[in-house]
């Protein structure tokens, strides 16, 4: 007879003594009294003991290991994408189940805007990966892979969305036009989330018409360049242009000038910088 781990007694002969239609007997020889457990389960695992009634009683003691391979546990782990500020601390958890208990290592895919794409190991094995003082080059897609020697391995992909102030870089601090002519400035603007961007001069923020057209080119993650393009140029669109963003982390700015060439005149308005109240002054460059 076979007798199972909680001692209950599951064969007696050919006979199956419990109600669970997963256990049968074979008997390929005739000394043979094997015992078949079909879809096992992790509940199954423990020690079994064959009896045998001679005399005296043989028995044989069969200890029963049941491998369950890695799972991801959803609800316990951490969402498929995560935002955080730059700074902060950021804690990405993978927890798992498996019999044995997997091995969890935690992985970096490089960053997208790059040409390759490779997957780094990062910190240390276990269900927790901290990253503290997080800067935006840390915003990236990173991976747990739970292995436990059963296949198949679990895996899961975490990106780490970073959000920080925007920072304004225009192209060229001067640009140099005939009256009539056209010219475009550009300016490069890096933030998360991408809120308000625009072109202003004098305080007046530039819309499109006939003079100005202002294109949006999306460079890659979190970067955009505003493209401000000023047709048939005259006198009065010579001077200081500021290309601004702002989001709910902070706000940047930076100038531009369009100036006169070959003894044109350029008169344009500016800001007093040094005034608190904001006085309007106005300067006319002649370029020889």
């Amino acid at each position: 007879m076979w007798i199972d781990h909680k001692k209950m007694i599951l064969t007696l002969d050919m006979r199956r003594i419990i109600r669970d239609e997963r256990i049968t007997i074979e008997r390929p020889f005739i000394s043979d009294w094997n015992l078949f457990i079909h879809g096992v389960e992790l509940s199954d695992a423990g020690t079994y003991m064959c009896q045998v009634n001679t005399v005296p009683v043989k028995s044989k003691y069969i200890v029963l290991s049941v491998h369950e391979p890695p799972v991801i546990i959803p609800g316990m782990s951490s969402p498929q994408q995560v935002i955080a500020k730059e700074g902060k601390t950021v804690q990405l958890v993978c927890n798992v189940t498996g019999v044995p208990a997997p091995t969890v290592t935690w992985y970096r895919k490089s960053n997208p805007n790059r040409k390759h794409i490779n997957m780094e190991v990062i910190g240390y094995n276990g269900t927790v990966l901290q990253i503290r003082n997080i800067s935006r080059s840390y915003d990236d897609v990173y991976g747990c892979v739970a292995n436990n020697g059963v296949e198949p391995p679990a895996s899961r992909e975490i990106t780490v969305s970073l959000q920080f102030p925007p920072e304004v870089r225009v192209q060229n601090r001067k640009i140099q036009e005939k009256r009539g002519k056209e010219t475009i400035l550009d300016c490069r603007v890096t933030a998360n989330p991408q809120q308000n961007s625009a072109w202003t001069k004098n305080g007046i923020t530039i819309e499109n018409d006939e003079t100005f057209e202002i294109d949006l080119y999306r460079n890659y993650r979190n970067t955009l360049t505003l493209s401000l393009k000023i047709s048939d140029i005259q006198n009065s669109d010579y001077g200081a242009y500021r290309c601004e963003a702002q989001n709910e982390l902070g706000r940047d700015f930076q100038d531009t000038y369009l100036l006169g060439v070959n003894g044109q005149p350029g008169c344009f308005s500016s800001v007093n910088a040094i005034s608190m109240i904001g006085i309007f002054t106005t300067v006319c460059v002649l370029l020889r």
